[in-house]
């Protein structure tokens, strides 16, 4: 355990936001308490957000959003004073665990640029995209079933020349590029991703504006459009995405993400030829990706060779043994097969980790309904329409199996 006495550390804590009263009132009494400077930037709050951080700094300053985040993430940094710089967003969190690793850090790595840490982006629906399974002992994680990690500099030298570039995906990595860092491999608890699907996507659009800025500025660079069209993809702007990951593809024309989103896009288009041929081109510079397997193997379950899909279904799930969805899509493709038992022995995994996993309970309900134990399939309809009455259709699909059995 840190001793009190060896906080606050020889650093600048910055902050910029926006109406997050909620996160700030829980975690500002975490973290400010770790530097001795804290600087919040206001960018237009309504609610009690500016009150709540006032409790923790008299550094109170304020300027208009103009959809770009690196010129706030800048005008923050000019305001700092101590000799590091912790950047952190409301919705983000450092657990007090691991304030002696960073003390130990800044103390015995004086001459570095920066410091990597994991953004440990929280998730609600296990389809997520490189969705990890929770297993770790944080608290500030209990709650959530998996995760997804980036790596990021969030502490860094206080200097002019170090600066945030992007007014969407703001960056301070390429003004240290040439400097040495640290991979502290501690993580940055965000929970920004987990939120209302209504605060989701008001976020997401604004994030789309942004994004649209920074290809405008700078249409050369792979992360900006790569990250616009997987953006659009989210968005269920399909053909925009296309579009997008198209001319990332020209900037960058080995990167196998770029392929694999391409892959998503254009199937969802319905073009599963073209699709087929982009997630090739995925795994032959990146045979080790289990989501590339995964959408290979629903490809083939829409070409109807569900013989091939099982194979790459399994390829998946060797890579990544616990992820849900390739579980559960391969459980999809033996009930289609007739191979039952071991279908339900997949579901039964799942469902014992993921228990309110709707696709999980959907296969459910069609084993049950295959193996003709229609009073149990009754229930398990009931459940699923529950949790997500977007499945109706599918559920009443199953059911009339009963009817004409």
């Amino acid at each position: 355990m840190m001793k009190k006495d060896s906080l606050p550390l020889d650093l600048s804590l910055c902050m910029i936001a926006k109406n997050e009263e909620e996160f700030l009132a829980r975690h500002l009494p975490v973290v400010a308490p770790l530097a001795s400077e804290f600087i919040y930037l206001d960018t237009g709050s309504a609610d009690k957000s500016i009150t709540i951080a006032k409790k923790y700094t008299s550094k109170i300053f304020f300027k208009e959003w103009e959809s770009d985040f690196a010129k706030v993430r800048n005008f923050a940094l000019k305001k700092a004073s101590k000799k590091w710089i912790l950047v952190l967003d409301a919705d983000e969190v450092i657990s007090p665990r691991d304030f002696p690793l960073i003390s130990s850090a800044l103390k015995n790595h004086p001459g570095v640029g920066g410091f990597i840490f994991r953004q440990r982006s929280y998730l609600l629906d296990p389809d997520d995209e490189n969705f990890i399974v929770n297993r770790t002992d944080y608290e500030e994680g209990k709650e959530f079933r998996g995760y997804m990690d980036v790596s990021v500099v969030r502490i860094f030298e206080n200097k002019p020349s170090v600066h945030y570039t992007g007014a969407a995906h703001d960056m301070v990595e390429y003004s240290i590029a040439e400097r040495p860092k640290i991979d502290l491999k501690i993580p940055i608890h965000h929970y920004g991703m987990a939120r209302s699907r209504e605060k989701i996507k008001e976020k997401d659009e604004e994030y789309l504006r942004q994004l649209k800025k920074d290809v405008e500025n700078h249409p050369e660079i792979f992360k900006t459009r790569f990250t616009l069209g997987r953006h659009l993809y989210r968005l269920c702007r399909f053909q925009e995405a296309e579009e997008e990951l198209l001319k990332a593809i020209d900037i960058r024309p080995s990167s196998d993400t770029a392929f694999l989103n391409l892959s998503m896009a254009v199937l969802e288009q319905g073009k599963i030829k073209e699709a087929e041929k982009s997630i090739k081109k995925s795994l032959e510079y990146n045979a080790v990706n289990p989501e590339a397997w995964n959408i290979l193997g629903v490809i083939k379950v829409r070409e109807n060779d569900l013989k091939k899909s099982e194979e790459l279904f399994r390829n998946a799930c060797r890579i990544n043994p616990e992820s849900p969805k390739f579980n559960c899509n391969l459980s999809s493709s033996l009930i289609s097969q007739g191979k039952y038992e071991e279908a339900e022995s997949i579901v039964a995994k799942i469902l014992g980790r993921f228990h309110d996993y709707v696709p999980a309970l959907v296969n459910h309900l069609k084993i049950l309904v295959c193996k003709k134990k229609y009073p149990q399939a009754v229930e398990v309809s009931k459940v699923i329409l529950r949790l997500n009455k977007d499945f109706a259709a599918t559920v009443k699909d199953i059911l009339t199996k009963i009817k004409t059995s």
